[in-house]
Order: structure tokens, then C-alpha cells, then sequence
């Protein structure tokens, strides 16, 4: 039988992009993640540590997450690859690039029957294990928001976008990440995200500006 569940690192992320929700940074903090982190683990959640993880270092929504099953994990850790079926049943393929992930993916497959789903107990729907992964968010988040911006208010899907804002950061195209994300309607991403771009050739050129003023 299935044994039901139980019950980063410091620093801010080092890109001063945000993507907004009513004038609102949801970006999450390497510190905000690596409390939460610590959170589910001094509860013993491996179900909630997989699934921050999944879109922190996949960009995975959150019921794409909780609709994982052992079929789909044994795939996962076979190919090392993540095939995702997304909105609109729209399937891509996400490469694992942590480690930590696939140790997760096989400790909690371990756990699950063939047939079963991944994050979500014997029993209980679906929807309700979604419900709790939000809900323990929201009761660790005034705790662990970064105390300079206490109105902050981080949701599970802002690790997505700060998972597509990195992306950026770290030399993903912007025309590739449409893809990554499973967005449909491409033109969507890239304005959401195309303002983040715009402030990396800002950065660069006022780090090449400084560095010219320091050597003339």
C-alpha cells in the first residue's frame, strides 16, 4: 500500500526583472524559496518540495505538477526528460537540469503504486491536494517573504515566472521559451517576458558604462 504523505539559498535572485500581477513583483527570492524549502521539510512534505521545485527549475504549473503519475515519473527518470500535457492537452518535453529533481522523482516513486499519481494521496482529489500546496504557501508566506517588501504577496505560480525570467537571465532565447512554458499563444509570452530583455541590455550597458568610467 501506498504510505500517504506527512502532514535555496540565501540571497535575491540576481536579476532585477519582475513579472507583475496588479503592479505586484510575484519573482521569488532565492531566500523566500530556500525558507519555504525548509518549511516542507521540517514538515516532512517531499510531495510539497517536488512540486516547488518542479516550477522553480521546470516552469511547471502547479496542476501540470499534481497530475504527474508513476508512469509518467519512471518515463521522467528514464529519459530525463519531463513530458508535461498542458493546457489545451498541448504536450512538450522539459528537460531535467537538477538534480534534485530526478533524487525526488525516485524517492516518492518508491511510494506510489503503478496507476497512481505522484503528489496526490490515496483518496483524496486531486484538486484538494492543489488546494493544500496553495494553502501552505499562503500560511508560511508573511514568514518567509523578503522583509524589505512585506506586501509582497508570492503564490506558487509566480515560481514559474521567475523560473522563465532566469531562463532569460541565463541565455535562454526569447522565442524558445514560449515553448518551455507550454504557452500556446507565443505573442502572450513574449510580451510578458520581452520587458525583461529590454532591462538585461540596460543592465549590460550601464556595468560596460561603469567599468569605461573606471579606467578613464
Amino acid at each position: 500500500m501506498r504510505r500517504l504523505p506527512p502532514g535555496g539559498k540565501g540571497g535575491r535572485a540576481p536579476l532585477n526583472t519582475t513579472r507583475r500581477f496588479g503592479q505586484q513583483d510575484r519573482i521569488w527570492t532565492n531566500s523566500e524559496f530556500g525558507k519555504l524549502i525548509g518549511r516542507a521539510m521540517a514538515e516532512e512534505r517531499q510531495d510539497y518540495i517536488l512540486a516547488l521545485y518542479l516550477a522553480r527549475y521546470a516552469g511547471l504549473r502547479i496542476h501540470e505538477c499534481f497530475r504527474m503519475n508513476a508512469a509518467a515519473t519512471e518515463r521522467a527518470l528514464r529519459e530525463n526528460t519531463l513530458t508535461v500535457r498542458g493546457e489545451g492537452g498541448k504536450v512538450r518535453i522539459v528537460p531535467i537540469e537538477d538534480d534534485r529533481i530526478t533524487m525526488m522523482l525516485q524517492r516518492l516513486l518508491e511510494k506510489t503504486e503503478r496507476g497512481h499519481k505522484l503528489l496526490v494521496p490515496d483518496g483524496v482529489p486531486t484538486d484538494r491536494a492543489i488546494a493544500g500546496m496553495q494553502q501552505f504557501i499562503l500560511h508560511h508566506r508573511n514568514a518567509i517573504c523578503d522583509p524589505t517588501a512585506p506586501d509582497r504577496r508570492i503564490t506558487f505560480h509566480g515560481l514559474r515566472h521567475t523560473f522563465a525570467t532566469l531562463s532569460l537571465k541565463y541565455g535562454v532565447d526569447v522565442k524558445t521559451l514560449p515553448g518551455a512554458l507550454g504557452h500556446y499563444d507565443a505573442g502572450f509570452a513574449l510580451s510578458t517576458y520581452t520587458h525583461a530583455t529590454e532591462e538585461m541590455k540596460r543592465d549590460a550597458a550601464d556595468t560596460i558604462g561603469s567599468v569605461i568610467s573606471q579606467t578613464m
